[in-house]
């Protein structure tokens, strides 16, 4: 494993270390929590010596930079951060990345540790066309930077300890060259926690002597060595992207809410500018939203009430149920792990979203949810309209799945009955492959035996299915009857008679009493007709 210039003092602090994007990392010192609260209440530390160092130069670098960055680099002054992201040419994020302004013609990118030599290649090979060379108008220098991230409200007042100039009023997102130290660095204030505070990028010769006023500055302060386990939890409190976890190459910064660093400037002509224009006019199937994190800072109440009604476990007479809240994301995890169908994931997310209303205890069965995917399906249009997701064909869809999930199940334990299999597959049409995805997924239960009896049952119901003959045709129902040549043939009005014999041959047909073709139905349509016909005019 690599190591930064500070990895031996980490190791003598007696810090958790762990391998990082090939380094050798402290994940925590003190622990999580008590760190994660010192930079919020005072000043902590972070190496983060492990981020790369990328510098673009030369007569075309911004134009280039206009080119591989999402976010309007023409917008920059000296001394000005820019939080952007590179996207990969197939619509997602090669790496999010801080571009630094020194110059007209000279700027800094500030990678993610583990991206940075592909951000290295890809910057590189994109370079070509613009006459970039490495080594000259391209230079990494990721090897000869070591940097440290100090970090809460009193961080400034320690750092300006040891720099000559004024720096606690710095604004958001800007730098200086200055000395800390007496040692030459760049300074910048963009933060990663959401506490205030500042970067200290510098030679590596120079760290140990960095290293040392600093904590000679900090020692009044309440100063803390932080490791990266705080530094996640502080970044997710203020909903900060981490690449890897909450973006990356599959994920273009529009479905990652990113938005806001995506310019469609006229002179701007960035990779996959197309296809993220139509994303921002059309919308997105995909959009990143972490549940479990909006639940623990009780949003999830505000933002999705319905889904938030699922939480908690109910226990009478020793009785209870599973919390149906942690049950539909270990579902959701389930289906995202076999299908990367954005709708189905929704019909997944709200497949149980009518438990809460049916909920009742019967003192011989127990807790019970009679009917809940019926509720459930009748809620998806009221939910899509608050949410504003859209009113079409993929609500329809969604609503469609929630009704039908316990379906599998149902005729899965019935013994897989010639009838049974035949109305799931006409009821779920095209999307049978996605209803039983979801039907399998939904198995979570810590009883070895109930799953092995689900999974058998599944795998029944499946070679069931894969022998009808016209399951094919059952997928894609038509009644082989139509009411105008019922109308014609009995010169009748239309009515409800015609709708009872449509549906009589339906049921014939999923029974197997006909065959599922039209003179067959035709010739059944004929033969009762006169029952619908007479309680028609009656």
């Amino acid at each position: 494993m690599k190591t930064t210039a500070f990895t031996k003092y980490h190791i003598a602090n007696g810090a958790k270390m762990a391998e990082f994007a090939g380094y050798n990392m402290p994940i925590e010192f003190s622990g999580i929590n008590d760190e994660h609260m010192t930079v919020r209440e005072k000043a902590g530390v972070f190496d983060v010596s492990h981020m790369g160092e990328i510098w673009v130069k030369g007569p075309r670098a911004c134009e280039f930079l206009q080119r591989i960055t999402t976010n309007n680099v023409a917008k920059l002054v000296d001394g000005k951060v820019q939080y952007s992201c590179m996207p990969n040419g197939k619509g997602g994020i090669v790496d999010d990345v801080l571009v630094y302004r020194f110059t007209e013609e000279k700027y800094m990118l500030c990678v993610n540790a583990a991206n940075e030599a592909k951000d290295w290649e890809h910057i590189c090979r994109e370079g070509e066309a613009f006459g970039l060379r490495e080594g000259e108008e391209l230079e990494n220098g990721s090897s000869k930077t070591a940097q440290l991230a100090v970090q809460g409200p009193l961080a400034m007042k320690i750092v300006q300890q040891m720099c000559p100039e004024p720096i606690e009023d710095m604004e958001y997102y800007t730098f200086k060259l200055t000395k800390v130290a007496g040692c030459d660095v760049i300074l910048s204030t963009t933060g990663y926690t959401g506490s205030g505070g500042c970067e200290i990028y510098m030679y590596n010769e120079d760290a140990d002597r960095i290293w040392e006023a600093l904590w000679k500055a900090g020692e009044p302060y309440g100063l803390k060595n932080i490791g990266l386990g705080a530094r996640d939890t502080l970044r997710l409190e203020k909903g900060f992207c981490l690449y890897g976890n909450d973006i990356d190459d599959t994920t273009s910064p529009i479905e990652a809410g990113l938005g806001w660093i995506t310019k469609f400037a006229a002179d701007k002509p960035f990779i996959d500018r197309e296809l993220m224009e139509r994303q921002k006019k059309e919308g997105v199937e995909r959009k990143l939203v972490g549940f479990k994190l909006l639940d623990r800072s009780g949003l999830l109440e505000i933002i999705f009430p319905s889904l938030a009604k699922l939480k908690g476990v109910a226990i009478q007479d020793g009785k209870g149920h599973k919390d149906n809240f942690n049950h539909t994301l270990q579902v959701l995890d389930n289906v995202a792990a076999k299908s990367d169908n954005e709708w189905l994931r929704w019909a997944t997310l709200l497949h149980d979203i009518g438990k809460p209303s049916t909920k009742r205890y019967d003192e011989r069965l127990g807790w019970t949810f009679h009917n809940h995917n019926y509720v459930g399906e009748k809620m998806i249009p009221g939910i899509f309209r608050q949410m504003k997701l859209p009113m079409n064909e993929k609500m329809k869809y969604v609503a469609k799945i929630v009704g039908l999930h316990m379906r599998p199940q149902s005729v899965g334990e019935s013994g897989v009955s010639d009838s049974g299999v035949r109305r799931l597959i006409t009821d779920a049409g095209p999307d049978l492959e996605d209803l039983m995805t979801l039907a399998e997924a939904d198995i979570t239960s810590k009883n070895p035996a109930k799953v092995r009896r689900q999974l058998e049952g599944f795998s029944r119901l499946r070679e069931r299915m894969a022998q009808i003959n016209d399951a094919d045709e059952l997928r894609n129902w038509k009644n082989p009857v139509n009411g105008d040549e019922l109308m014609e043939h009995f010169g009748l009005p239309a009515g409800r008679w015609i709708q009872g014999i449509k549906e009589a041959v339906k049921e014939a047909v999923m029974e197997g009493t006909i065959p599922y073709d039209h003179d067959s139905a035709w010739k059944y349509a004929l033969s009762i007709a006169g029952e619908y016909i007479g309680n028609e005019k009656s």
